[in-house]
């Protein structure tokens, strides 16, 4: 129940935030969030889910916010930057002569990174997403256990580098089938069923670590790892989108994204508690889902005459998570 209110309430503050202004915006996003966190932990993967949801659409709705501070590095003096490329060289410099043969004739550290990360997930079945999977990795690879504390995140690392690389793998999969389809080889999919087969593809990449994922869920909204996990969510439904023909420049650009960012964590948290066989009632709930949306596209005019309301919403599912919360404790 607390998950289908907030993907609903996320899916109309959406449209309303846009109507209102960047700066509204982030203050709103600010106060849901310092709502939202503590609440997080004791209410498990339904409710971090959800607020990773929130900040997906929130980012979604101020992508003006990142071309502003892309502007704000620009005009840096040059000196700071220049200080501070320097001080990084130094210590990576430093960093690689302590190290020394552990790189273990790989060619740089970046490499041996890469390497160790997807030697770990061959371990997540056993060590689950945890610095044991990354040591176990290393030694796999012929280097030292204690080489795994080159990743700053911990676990945070390998749960990210394994949705980028499910992310990577979607999009060439959707550009290899674009191709066969403007060749000739292969028909066209409606709308609908472009989406759901895209949101299904990405979901079963999950599967041979299902028994793990909600730890991965976790890992995901700790605050130090919520940030990219939210560009990734972000560029995981554009990718999806723009495959399945969205060329749109206008606020709709948001609202589909931001709809569809709440259809696939809302399908995550019904897969995760799946039983059926092959995951069948969660394609189901997927389709349904994906059904409704399309149904409930909204002309402008009819998103300003409910934005107030549904932003309501929003912060109305913030204050339930709170009082939850506050039964747990007494519990």
């Amino acid at each position: 129940m607390i998950v289908k209110t907030m993907a609903a309430s996320l899916r109309g503050g959406a449209v309303r935030l846009v109507l209102s202004g960047s700066l509204r915006r982030l203050s709103l996003e600010r106060k849901l969030t310092a709502t939202l966190l503590p609440c997080a932990p004791r209410l498990g993967h339904q409710a971090t889910n959800g607020l990773r949801c929130l900040h997906t659409a929130t980012m979604l709705l101020t992508k003006e916010g990142d071309e502003a501070e892309k502007s704000r590095g620009q005009h840096r003096p040059a000196e700071d930057t220049h200080g501070s490329a320097e001080h990084k060289s130094a210590e990576s410099t430093e960093r690689g002569e302590e190290m020394g043969s552990e790189y273990g004739g790989y060619d740089s550290e970046e490499e041996m990174k890469q390497r160790i990360l997807m030697r770990a997930l061959e371990f997540v079945p056993e060590f689950g997403w945890t610095n044991e999977a990354l040591a176990e990795a290393a030694t796999a690879e012929g280097l030292s256990p204690a080489v795994s504390g080159i990743f700053q995140k911990g676990a945070g690392d390998l749960v990210l580098h394994f949705v980028q690389d499910c992310n990577k793998r979607l999009s060439e999969q959707l550009t290899e089938e674009n191709k066969l389809v403007q060749l000739g080889q292969a028909e066209n999919k409606e709308t609908d069923q472009f989406l759901r087969d895209a949101i299904e593809a990405r979901l079963r990449m999950l599967i041979p670590y299902m028994d793990k994922w909600t730890q991965a869920m976790g890992i995901l909204v700790m605050p130090q790892n919520l940030p990219e996990s939210v560009t990734l969510l972000t560029a995981l439904v554009d990718e999806i989108c723009y495959q399945g023909g969205d060329r749109s420049t206008d606020f709709n650009w948001y609202t589909r994204r931001g709809m569809l960012a709440a259809i696939y964590n809302a399908t995550e948290l019904v897969m995760v508690q799946d039983k059926s066989h092959d995951f069948q009632d969660t394609w189901t709930f997927l389709e349904n889902r994906i059904g409704n949306a399309m149904m409930a596209a909204q002309t402008a005019q009819q998103v300003k005459d409910t934005g107030e309301a549904l932003v309501q919403g929003l912060v109305g599912a913030a204050v339930t998570l709170k009082n939850l919360t506050g039964m747990n404790q007494r519990n």
